[in-house]
């Protein structure tokens, strides 16, 4: 019975891995040192950041400029509309400080949009990105408009290490 405990404990291990690889039907795309899922559809903050979850990932959160420029050209290649965001780690609190659902640490790296952050109608409070000239800058956004959505996981060569 021991036994039959280490294999499904092993078998959770493997699924989580292959979830984040993308082998399991999920596309993850290898951008810099991440590898990441983008669902595009109608989903708000909360059911993205589930459905992240779900896949053993979370919301994307962007680090660096590097990053989010690495970002913006995989999603610019997609062909993204001016109207359209997309999701990723981030939750404002009443500081004003931002919080990464990712790491539950304050958000060391902000490029906000024209006008941004603005806190619109006092219902803006989760992070999304949106494309302006072919930029991608951050915004605040109601937490219950319906985006597209990025996950981040590790890649392969890093899930491998970690085992």
């Amino acid at each position: 019975m021991k036994g039959l405990g280490i294999v499904v404990g092993l078998l959770g291990i493997l699924e989580l891995v292959l979830a984040q690889d993308g082998t399991c039907g999920v596309k993850f795309v290898k951008l810099g040192n991440s590898a990441y899922h983008l669902e595009r559809g109608k989903f708000n903050w909360w059911d993205s950041a589930r459905r992240c979850m779900a896949l053993g990932s979370q919301l994307a959160h962007i680090d660096s400029e590097e990053e989010l420029n690495a970002i913006s050209t995989y999603l610019n290649q997609l062909g993204f509309a001016t109207t359209e965001a997309v999701w990723f780690s981030g939750f404002g609190i009443k500081s004003g400080a931002w919080i990464s659902l990712a790491n539950s640490q304050i958000l060391s790296y902000l490029k906000w949009g024209p006008s941004e952050p603005n806190d619109y109608g006092s219902a803006e409070n989760c992070l999304g990105i949106k494309v302006n000239s072919g930029n991608w800058f951050m915004y605040d956004l109601n937490c219950f408009t319906e985006y597209s959505y990025l996950c981040e996981g590790v890649s392969r060569e890093s899930a491998i290490n970690l085992i």
